[in-house]
């Protein structure tokens, strides 16, 4: 399963922090100095979010970047080689990826870890099985099921490896083996409480029996694990097994119920995008901002504390030098006036710390707007969804009008053909449009129709759905388009709204309207 192609923004955000963070920390340490550990974390992190945003030739670059890196340590090479399998096998290059796990088997030998053999094998496994190779991808499964017994604490990592083979022999068609290793998982998990893993087994066993012909084994084993992914909130799960069951319906000839599952995938769709994702993901990358700014902080507190001791000792080498040379007295005045001196440079370093203090506070100043404006957009976006939700259920109404005129002309076959299209209509147009849209509005612009009517009473609810268009600051042609009317039609309903709320021919009636938001 895929990651939302919504977090694509997220990634991009990573991926520009952490190359200016890079750039930043590559200009203020010399090379003598680096930490190879901290900059092997940044490239890996890089990697991976070049990887996620399908640049494979920039994640490349970065794994490639730790592998330049001296020292660097055998830990982070793994890592490394890791990252190149993943890239290598998004690419389908199997050759690249099957030698950067021999790589990592290579590292493994020095290391002696077992995860990351064991990580090896599967990587070997998924490889082999891109190629079709599936008698090899079980050869290297098995090995890393022998594996999982002697790594602690690895009891849901062995059931994964026991789904892969399930769903590598149900591949090559051999049945009787897959569901032998399928009902073998399932047992096992009988002992945890990893739920989504026995979706996952259900899922691939009952997709197997509805290949075999054993459709009542199937589907109940579909259903069942479609209640427990409900019962959970695993949305993606459901969308899954929604969209498995809507496609064996549409092949049997059951229109109706493949209809009500496709629909269901779509719903379940549309509020994984929801409103809510795109607050937490703006929030979570603040929060990353954030954190940045507070590491800069640290290292800059770092640098302040390491010049302090270094004031320190050299002011004590003074000290001690002109007692040795000097006399009482002016020994004491010439050490007198180099503290007075290295306090000022102290002071001056202090004022530059205090000054990027200033700066940091105005950077999240900065990221708060930002994340304002950003959520403000993603609002007005959703708004828009709504509306064009609303046009599509006033066509579907209006193709319904036409389909029951037509009825009443048409006989036999025709009124027949007629009443299945009639229906469908009937299944599209709901009704429901511009109640979603106010529920929509409301919540994004929860004052504006109680400060509506507190100022203009009487108004229609016509009146107050054309008001509440306005406001978004659409222009006259886009209202015109979703809700099928002409332009003149819509400038003379400004007309006569402006009209009844009482305004002056000098006051603007779309800012009056967006003023009580």
């Amino acid at each position: 399963m895929t990651d939302l192609g919504l977090s694509k923004e997220l990634y991009n955000s990573a991926a520009t922090i952490l190359n200016e963070a890079l750039s930043a920390y590559q200009s203020c340490v010399e090379p003598a100095d680096s930490n190879s550990r901290l900059l092997c974390q940044i490239h890996y992190r890089l990697g991976y979010a070049w990887y996620h945003l399908a640049d494979y030739e920039k994640a490349l670059a970065s794994f490639y970047d730790i592998i330049k890196l001296e020292p660097v340590e055998d830990y982070a090479l793994a890592q490394a080689y890791t990252g190149i399998t993943n890239v290598a096998n998004a690419r389908k290059d199997s050759e690249a990826a099957l030698q950067a796990s021999r790589k990592i088997l290579e590292i493994n030998k020095r290391l002696q870890d077992k995860s990351i053999e064991l990580s090896s094998y599967n990587n070997l496994s998924n490889t082999y099985a891109q190629k079709g190779e599936y008698d090899s991808a079980l050869l290297f499964l098995e090995y890393a099921y022998e594996l999982s017994f002697r790594i602690p604490d690895n009891t849901d990592g062995r059931i994964s490896i026991i789904l892969n083979m399930a769903n590598d022999l149900q591949m090559m068609q051999r049945f009787e083996e897959a569901e032998y290793y399928y009902k073998k998982g399932l047992k096992e998990l009988e002992n945890t409480q990893n739920q989504y893993i026995r979706i996952q087994f259900q899922y691939g066993l009952g997709s197997m029996y509805l290949k075999q012909g054993r459709d009542k084994e199937g589907l109940g084993l579909l259903q069942s694990a479609l209640d427990e992914a409900e019962s959970l909130h695993h949305q993606r799960l459901a969308l899954y097994i929604h969209r498995k069951l809507g496609q064996y319906h549409y092949e049997a000839g059951h229109y109706k119920t493949a209809y009500d599952h496709l629909r269901k995938e779509q719903i379940l769709n549309d509020s994984i995008f929801s409103i809510e994702n795109e607050r937490n993901i703006n929030r979570i990358k603040a929060d990353f901002d954030i954190y940045q700014i507070e590491t800069s902080k640290q290292l800059l507190e770092r640098d302040l504390a390491i010049s302090k001791n270094k004031l320190f000792r050299r002011n004590l080498n003074i000290a001690i030098l002109s007692l040795l040379t000097l006399g009482a007295i002016g020994s004491l005045v010439f050490i007198i006036r180099r503290l007075t001196l290295r306090n000022q440079e102290y002071l001056s370093l202090h004022n530059q710390f205090d000054s990027l203090q200033n700066h940091i506070d105005l950077e999240k100043q900065k990221i708060n707007e930002r994340f304002q404006s950003e959520l403000e957009l993603k609002h007005k976006e959703l708004t828009t969804n709504a509306l064009l939700l609303v046009k599509s259920e006033e066509i579907a109404g209006d193709i319904l009008e036409n389909v029951k005129r037509l009825k009443t002309s048409l006989k036999g076959g025709n009124a027949k053909a007629l009443q299945e299209i009639e229906n469908l209509a009937q299944e599209l147009y709901m009704g429901k449009g511009w109640e979603e849209f106010r529920h929509s509005f409301e919540q994004v612009n929860s004052s504006f129709y109680t400060n509506l009517d507190a100022r203009y009473p009487g108004l229609t609810p016509s009146d107050r759905r054309f008001a509440a268009l306005l406001s978004l600051g659409l222009t006259t042609k886009e209202i015109a388009l979703m809700t099928n009317r002409s332009v003149r039609g819509v400038e003379t309903s400004k007309f006569r709204l402006k009209k009844k709320m009482g305004l002056d021919a000098s006051e603007n009636l779309i800012q009056v309207l967006m003023d009580l938001k």
